[in-house]
């Protein structure tokens, strides 16, 4: 058994089911279960009640994702202790994965053209992970308060957008506004995205509660939407790169915007590279 594993069987835990846990992973599904299995089988144990249509714990694997909670996370603390030791004309950077959507390869291949002598450490990650990377010098996220990280400069803007099915009454709208959502079906993505808690404060001011169907990656309530009859609120870019022929787009009204932004570590000072690297993003995107 190795770490690799250990946070396959955490994340499986944590998600809930195999289809999410691959994605979050990047695994294939058949992958993560026959990394599942050789745990159990080194262990002599079941970890999951395969009963049950979800990844549900045995007595036995609530045990063993405690302890193995611990194991991990004392290893990353380990790793996160050795960057003292680390050479200083390195950045490392902690980005979404959106690299696509918004050509942030473009930007990170321009810089090391410019800029040869100064190692990009590039981490994807998703955002509930990003915000509380103490290990990051900066991170690239949609920008929002949080207590690690302060945004400094805007890359890209995006837009919230409904998706449904071509066969949905609402993709005849010209657009969808709130309250017209009060009693549809809602995909949405994970709870710890700022895209998420941006819908839930706007439905609170309304004083509606939402119907979730269920909360998830992109790419799996895309997926979902081809035969649920339910609305997903998405940002535009994350879609288009998915986009699917039975599917509608239909603005959002009023228009809720979702900057993607550089956002240093508050408990960081800035290094001669950073300042390099913020003046020259600053430059590049004004030139865009």
């Amino acid at each position: 058994m190795n770490i690799e594993q250990l946070e396959y069987f955490i994340t499986l835990v944590e998600e809930e089911n195999f289809l999410e846990a691959s994605e979050k992973l990047y695994i294939s599904q058949s992958s993560l279960s026959k990394n599942i299995k050789k745990m159990e089988l080194e262990l002599d144990i079941s970890l999951f009640d395969r009963s049950s249509r979800k990844a549900t714990l045995t007595e036995a694997g609530k045990e063993f994702y405690l302890e193995s909670k611990k194991i991990l996370d004392s290893y990353k603390k380990a790793i996160k202790n050795l960057d003292k030791f680390k050479a200083v004309d390195s950045i490392k950077i902690g980005v979404l994965p959106v690299f696509n959507q918004y050509n942030l390869n473009l930007i990170f291949q321009k810089f090391k053209l410019d800029y040869p002598s100064i190692k990009l450490i590039i981490e994807e990650d998703e955002e509930g992970n990003l915000i509380k990377n103490e290990s990051y010098d900066f991170i690239i996220a949609r920008d929002s308060i949080n207590d690690l990280f302060l945004g400094c400069v805007k890359i890209a803007e995006d837009k919230l957008v409904g998706v449904v099915s071509a066969q949905n009454p609402l993709s005849q709208n010209s657009n969808i506004k709130f309250e017209n959502l009060k009693n549809e079906n809602l995909l949405l993505m994970k709870n710890y995205t700022t895209v998420y808690k941006m819908i839930i404060n706007e439905f609170e001011k309304l004083g509606i509660e939402p119907k979730i169907l269920r909360t998830g990656r992109v790419e799996s309530l895309i997926s979902s939407l081809v035969f649920e009859n339910a609305v997903a609120l998405l940002p535009f870019n994350s879609y288009k790169i998915l986009e699917r022929e039975q599917l509608r787009v239909v603005p959002i009204e009023p228009t809720f915007n979702l900057p993607i932004s550089l956002m240093k570590n508050k408990t960081r000072k800035y290094t001669e590279n950073m300042k390099i690297f913020l003046s020259f993003l600053e430059d590049f995107i004004s030139k865009i």
